[in-house]
């Protein structure tokens, strides 16, 4: 008999009646998977526990070589903290493996549940565990139409050869749009070898956690020419190198979004060095390093001045460490600058020692904080208490002291060792002179 959830006029619904949503695309669409990389760089480490099988009653030991990462064909979920990782993915055999490891003083306490379809895994994953990886049970499971046209999706391309990874890939264009996004299967080298052809229009590429594109090789294809933007979202392998290499490859680039790359610095306007083309530049990523210390930059003063980016209209930086001469610098480097976008907490500082310039005929430029709040400013003003003013030595006041003194008695041997070395000069000399008399 099945189950009476509830009553409507003259109709009594049931369980059965919910039309199954696809598990798989939900997950897709509703289940966090920034933190997959750990799983996938890791899988050896965090496999060191207790394997439980849902058609089995026994407990398996878990061989370290049980699985690899080459086995993983896709991650769901995964919920990833200091004391704890819990994650949901599918294997090469098909097989669902629920992966929850928890840190002690001690040790990491290790558990995996297998479960022979997706469908089990739902029913069978205790509330807790759904709730850290997003997960709902399946009558909740809801699409949006959107959702639903959606024909293509990452966990399609796991299994499948080269050509047929190509194939697919050329179906799952959409509007001049290639999203790459939770892929894990597309490699650079599959990049390079696709036959993509200008008559494609890809327009636009999104990368967000795709941890197997190594290396940017295949923008050496004549059908980059029409990519105008493109997307890097949590792709923690990625380099200031790399994204340099890009926007040269890319002569057509407009629009550049970088979100959560933690090995992108402020040293990545110097990559962009006379680019006349880039509009839009995002750099998001609350710890992006900046300014390291109140006494130098990551920039140079005369890096800065070199830096002439004329196309450039708008621009996010969204760090912590943003600083009062960084934002000072891109106003001089990006002349024609309309929007500058900053983090709340240094919109804040930056509105307290900013100083309006005058109307000398250039357009203002904006300088808004996240929250949205923005100073319409002319474009000669000036800032108080920038660090470049200051710098200082990082040493402390004694210390400083004992190098002074050092410094002095330096000076008092070279500046006697020089007038001992300017006697002895003129003794030879005059020796010198009266040998030749």
């Amino acid at each position: 008999m099945a189950k009476k959830n509830k009553k409507t006029k003259g109709k009594t619904t049931t369980m059965l009646d919910h039309p199954l949503v696809d598990a798989k695309k939900w997950m897709f669409f509703n289940c966090p998977k920034k933190h997959s990389w750990v799983v996938y760089q890791s899988i050896d480490d965090i496999l060191n526990g207790t394997i439980y099988h849902d058609d089995k009653k026994n407990v398996i030991p878990a061989p370290t070589n049980q699985l690899t990462s080459n086995d993983i064909n896709y991650i769901y979920s995964v919920d990833f903290t200091e004391n704890r990782l819990v994650a949901l993915l599918e294997t090469s055999l098909n097989e669902f493996w629920l992966i929850h490891n928890v840190k002690t003083k001690e040790t990491v306490n290790s558990n995996v549940f297998i479960f022979k379809s997706i469908n089990n895994a739902i029913r069978c994953i205790p509330k807790r565990k759904k709730n850290l990886l997003h997960l709902k049970s399946h009558h909740l499971m809801k699409l949006t139409k959107e959702q639903l046209e959606r024909k293509v999706f990452p966990y399609q391309y796991a299994g499948l050869n080269e050509n047929e990874i190509c194939d697919l890939l050329k179906t799952d264009i959409s509007q001049g749009h290639l999203d790459l996004s939770w892929n894990f299967t597309v490699t650079s080298d599959i990049l390079k070898s696709c036959n993509f052809t200008t008559d494609d229009m890809i327009e636009q590429i999104t990368f967000n956690t795709c941890y197997k594109i190594r290396h940017f090789q295949w923008l050496n294809q004549d059908w980059v020419t029409n990519i105008n933007r493109i997307n890097f979202v949590n792709m923690s392998q990625i380099t200031n190198e790399n994204v340099e290499f890009t926007v040269k490859k890319l002569v057509n680039l407009k629009e550049l979004f970088i979100h959560f790359c933690p090995q992108i610095t402020i040293r990545i306007m110097n990559g962009f060095k006379n680019n006349n083309c880039l509009e839009v530049l995002c750099l998001d990523d609350p710890q992006m390093a900046c300014q390291p210390n109140n006494y130098s930059g990551l920039l140079s003063e005369e890096e800065w001045e070199s830096i002439r980016l004329y196309g450039l209209k708008k621009m996010l930086i969204n760090s912590q460490n943003v600083s009062l001469d960084i934002i000072d610098y891109i106003r001089h480097s990006c002349p024609n600058l309309l929007s500058l976008i900053i983090a709340h907490e240094k919109y804040d500082n930056f509105k307290k020692n900013v100083l309006d310039g005058t109307d000398n005929g250039e357009n203002k430029i904006s300088i808004a904080s996240v929250n949205g709040v923005k100073l319409d400013l002319y474009r000669n003003f000036s800032v108080r208490n920038l660090l470049k003013s200051k710098y200082e030595q990082p040493f402390s006041n004694m210390m400083t002291k004992v190098m002074e003194e050092v410094y002095k008695n330096e000076y008092e041997n070279a500046k006697n060792d020089h007038e001992t070395s300017d006697h002895e000069t003129r003794d030879h000399v005059c020796s010198l002179h009266s040998c030749n008399k």
